[in-house]
């Protein structure tokens, strides 16, 4: 994390100084105002991405995360709830260094992000995502502390879009944040450890939400789908089976896997996809050819359409 004009903490082999491309990233940053986030590459193929932290969004306090791969939108959604946590230093009656360990553990997915139990707590969570509907939220609700006491959780995180990322202990009124203007999903319970996990499973319920326009709610059923299948091994062959497109989407920018998810949402709907997506819908058929050819498959199979829905919900 970056302060004023020196790291205030750093880990992971953070270079030390800061490149100078990074340091121009940041003077941009805070010449902006308002919740944003922007990214750069350096020379040596380094992605680096970085947000104030929240909620003194004008504040000189940022987050500034570097690797090697592109961020995806599921990565920047950890990232927003990790800046999140930071932003509660001193709010939530935690330390800087709980709420660090924390964020830090949410920003990486660590399967093992035990200091999240310290901010969460050791009950199951759900992530819950919104984005605008319609004409989009009205003035109130976009403000982040209204989502915190309609959502009742501190861990609320409003971006670009606009939409908004929280934890809650409680599934909320999804409705009446609909008669609002936000369309929002709820995750299935997790343990604090796991929740990094859900971005893709709250990504994919929003292509839902949108397609059926209506909130949704994953189920914690015991006896549903989910608990058929070990989550190790569903992971495992949702990374496999997506591996090709996410590859392509990191190295040409391609936006394969978010095409493929609205499309499948949209039951292969072009101008339905093209619109939500905000593109021509011959650049839907383009880039749904583009995932045939790279997965060797034919989209009009039910059965491989049922298998991709799967690995996106597990990838």
């Amino acid at each position: 994390m970056v302060g004023a004009g020196d790291v205030l903490a750093a880990g992971y082999d953070a270079p030390q100084p800061l490149p100078s491309p990074v340091k121009e990233l940041l003077a941009t940053l805070r010449s902006r105002s308002g919740i944003r986030i922007a990214s750069t590459e350096l020379p040596d193929g380094t992605h680096v991405v970085a947000q104030p932290v929240y909620p003194q969004a004008t504040a000189a306090h940022l987050v500034v995360v570097g690797r090697a791969q592109r961020f995806d939108s599921g990565d920047r959604a950890i990232l927003a709830v990790g800046a999140a946590l930071l932003g509660l230093v001193g709010r939530a009656g935690s330390d800087s260094a709980e709420l660090g360990a924390a964020a830090t553990a949410l920003l990486l997915g660590s399967p093992g992000a035990d200091a999240l139990t310290g901010v969460v707590g050791s009950d199951q969570a759900r992530l819950v995502a919104g984005v605008a509907h319609r004409k989009g939220p009205d003035a109130l609700a976009r403000r982040p502390d209204w989502l915190r006491a309609r959502l009742d959780t501190p861990l609320v995180q409003v971006l670009p879009g606009p939409r908004f990322y929280a934890i809650a202990h409680e599934l909320g009124d999804l409705d009446g944040l609909l008669e609002h203007g936000w369309l929002a999903v709820a995750s299935t319970p997790h343990l604090a450890a796991d929740l990094p996990a859900a971005v893709a499973e709250t990504e994919l319920l929003l292509a839902r939400a949108r397609a059926l326009s209506r909130p949704l709610a994953a189920s914690a059923d015991p006896l549903g789908f989910d608990e058929l299948i070990p989550p190790a091994a569903a992971g495992a062959f949702a990374e496999r089976l997506l591996a090709p497109l996410r590859e392509l989407d990191r190295a040409h920018g391609r936006e394969l896997v978010p095409t493929l998810r609205t499309w499948l949402a949209h039951h292969g709907s072009w101008d339905r996809t093209a619109a939500e997506l905000g593109v021509h819908r011959n650049s839907v058929r383009h880039r749904i050819g583009q995932v045939e050819r790279a997965l060797d498959v034919r989209l009009a199979d039910p059965e491989t359409r049922m298998r991709l829905w799967f690995a996106l919900r597990w990838g």
